[in-house]
């Protein structure tokens, strides 16, 4: 488990779904040379990632915001496969 907080305004509840998607942001500075990719690009990544090891994200948003982050303690390999021979079988709890 991961937990993050902020002491920022929260995030309204009706806006949560929105926070985890690419280019959302509570912020309204406008894009610059400095920053030309904008912003609300770090939920995004945490949630593709989350996803993508079976893990669970809850937000909580009273005083600030709260991210708290769940990962099982098992996760599938990330790497490159190696050669066919040599790759096990799926087993129910890889699959």
């Amino acid at each position: 488990m991961l937990e993050v907080a902020d002491s920022g305004p929260g995030i309204p509840p009706d806006l949560l779904r929105d926070a985890f998607t690419r280019g959302w942001s509570t912020k309204t500075v406008p894009h610059t040379q400095d920053r030309p990719e904008g912003r609300g690009l770090g939920l995004a990544l945490v949630d593709g990632t989350v996803r993508r090891l079976g893990g669970s994200i809850e937000v909580l948003s009273e005083s600030g915001s709260r991210v708290i982050v769940r990962l099982p303690v098992s996760v599938p390999a990330l790497s490159a496969p190696g050669p066919a021979d040599a790759t096990p079988e799926p087993t129910a709890e890889t699959r």
